[in-house]
């Protein structure tokens, strides 16, 4: 299984979307799938 990315990495790409970054560039910029960043994304819009 592969090991947990680092909560500081989930912010920052969060962080990227949030400033208008697309789920695939910001993925492609910080190396982490495209499920993942949109994962993190809906997950901060929901739960604020």
């Amino acid at each position: 299984m592969p090991s947990a990315l680092s909560i500081d990495l989930r912010e920052r790409v969060v962080a990227a979307l949030a400033d208008g970054a697309f789920c695939q560039g910001a993925a492609a910029r910080f190396g982490v799938s495209v499920s993942s960043a949109s994962r993190w994304a809906a997950r901060v819009r929901q739960e604020g």
